[in-house]
């Protein structure tokens, strides 16, 4: 029975990790699209100036969001 709760634990603690790794990887592809959006907005043409700037919310939310639940 203690070998199977070790398993268990040691499973688990690999999964969180993995789990963990996961997470900084994301908010760093996040952060990085957010970034491009912002040089987007500056750079782009009128036109695109909505579209970039509704674009950037999405992804400053969405980095916020999984910041916060890390």
């Amino acid at each position: 029975m203690g070998d199977l709760v070790a398993f268990s634990s040691f499973s688990e603690r690999r999964r969180s990790r993995d789990a963990r790794r996961l997470h900084e990887i994301c908010c760093a592809l996040l952060a990085a699209s957010v970034t491009a959006e912002r040089i987007a907005v500056c750079e782009g043409s009128a036109a695109e100036c909505a579209v970039r700037r509704r674009r950037l919310r999405l992804f400053e939310d969405a980095w916020a969001y999984a910041a916060s639940t890390g």
